[in-house]
């Protein structure tokens, strides 16, 4: 048996209704000397309504993540981070976006995701800058709202359900399970991520890939204002080694030429910062 625990608030539409910003993967609001990761479905509506309740003496409208004093795509402060039990989080993605839990697991198990909400909470621990503290929902929200001075925490409600797939997450999300096991206290510091550099058999592949997938879709640049993005992102990353490849940049973690990569509208990084393009999509 598993105990789920959820906010006391209405179910959203919130990926239906809110107009999406270039990625949903990685984004923060600056508040009390923190930047609070939005970690999809693990209290990231509660928080930022409390911020906005602070920071504008008033309600908030629906959803204001994007629209709030103080939200980034990447973090300038020590974050914040909330990370909640991996099943609990799939299954309330999987209320939130209408899906069948059999149709989202096959979908993630193929390397996935049905919706953001799906993103694996590790990905945090590839953001290099800042310091990460860590704390464990729902068991550390008071202290997590006492330190963020978020005023009065929400109402949480529990109940007992069966969840068959639990030891298949447990496989696809391995990285998660073990973050989450590994918060004892809150406001956790989290252990950097020692990265170690691809093989040259890897490298060959990976470029191989690119290549392919680049050749498949017609050789689809990505758009200016998109390579601008990645460019940013990229120079901001531990993983960049600025001076390789004659000043042009290499990425250490897949050991490509991040000036190739970034103008690829197929590639995504592989720490999951930027995402490939679908220039169909994208066009106005």
């Amino acid at each position: 048996m598993l105990t789920v625990f959820t906010p006391q608030t209405g179910s959203s539409e919130f990926n239906k209704t809110i107009r999406q910003p270039p990625s949903f993967r990685f984004a923060y609001c600056e508040y009390n000397g923190f930047d609070f990761a939005y970690n999809w479905k693990v209290f990231s509506s509660e928080v930022v309504d409390a911020i906005w309740k602070k920071k504008n003496k008033s309600e908030p409208p629906l959803r204001p993540h994007f629209i709030i004093e103080g939200y980034s795509r990447m973090p300038s402060k020590p974050v914040a981070l909330l990370i909640g039990n991996p099943v609990t989080k799939f299954i309330a993605g999987c209320h939130e976006d209408g899906i069948e839990p059999e149709d989202a697991l096959k979908q993630v198990s193929e390397g996935k995701f049905p919706s953001f909400h799906f993103f694996p909470q590790s990905r945090f621990l590839g953001f290099g800058g800042q310091p990460i503290y860590l704390w464990r929902a729902p068991d550390h929200i008071e202290h997590f709202w006492e330190t963020l001075d978020l005023g009065e925490p929400p109402n949480i409600y529990s109940k007992e359900i069966d969840f068959e797939y639990s030891e298949k997450l447990r496989e696809i999300y391995k990285d998660d399970f073990e973050l989450y096991d590994s918060i004892r206290e809150p406001k956790t510091l989290a252990e950097s991520k020692s990265e170690v550099n691809p093989t040259l058999w890897e490298q060959m592949r990976n470029v191989g890939f690119a290549v392919g997938k680049f050749s498949a879709s017609g050789f689809k640049p990505t758009p200016p204002e998109i390579l601008t993005e990645r460019e940013s992102i990229c120079r901001s990353c531990d993983q960049w080694d600025a001076a390789a490849l004659r000043n042009t940049g290499r990425c250490k973690k897949c050991g490509c030429s991040t000036w190739a990569k970034l103008r690829m509208a197929t590639e995504r990084c592989p720490l999951g910062k930027w995402e490939a393009i679908n220039i169909e999509d994208n066009k106005q």
